[in-house]
């Protein structure tokens, strides 16, 4: 027997019952349904024309381009953290420059230090046994929170004040 397009049909409605979390037996049931053939019509199909190697080969493909979509959704986070943290760098750079209070508002050289670690991780110039280690010594949540906030402050501040002019 020769695949034709009945069969096709049937399988494209058993995977997609099988993506929803259907067992086998209700994936089979219910393409049985949908196609007008009986449940043993559409198991012997299924073994017939490999479904199950079929839905192995399916399934990894579709993983493999959601992990590809999320490794881009990824990057394009980093960059933008990277941007922020790049920022807020010269910002510091810049007020010792100047001597100006207004301009950042890092308190002190670690902190310093922590947001040029962070810049260095996102482009993982930091291997991870030195984050994990540098993590328990002198990562502080809460340090890392306001920075965070407060890079998004700075970033809402300079959008508006390049959209004035």
């Amino acid at each position: 027997m020769n695949e034709e397009q009945i069969h096709r049909d049937a399988w494209n409605l058993y995977f997609e019952l099988r993506q929803q979390g259907k067992s086998k037996s209700e994936a089979v049931a219910g393409a049985a349904s949908e196609c007008g053939r009986s449940e043993s019509t559409i198991w012997e199909w299924k073994k017939k024309f490999n479904w199950d190697e079929r839905e192995s080969i399916r399934a990894a493909t579709i993983n493999q381009k959601v992990e590809e979509r999320l490794n881009e959704q990824l990057v394009d986070l980093k960059v933008q953290y990277l941007k922020l943290l790049n920022d807020l760098i010269f910002e510091v750079l810049e007020e010792r420059r100047s001597k100006s209070r207004d301009a950042v508002k890092i308190k002190s050289i670690p902190d310093l230090e922590r947001v040029i670690n962070m810049a260095l991780l996102l482009i993982g110039e930091i291997g991870e046994e030195r984050t994990e280690e540098k993590e328990e010594a002198e990562y502080d949540t809460e340090l890392l929170q306001e920075i965070g906030r407060k890079l998004i402050e700075e970033r809402k501040k300079r959008r508006g004040h390049d959209h004035l002019h």
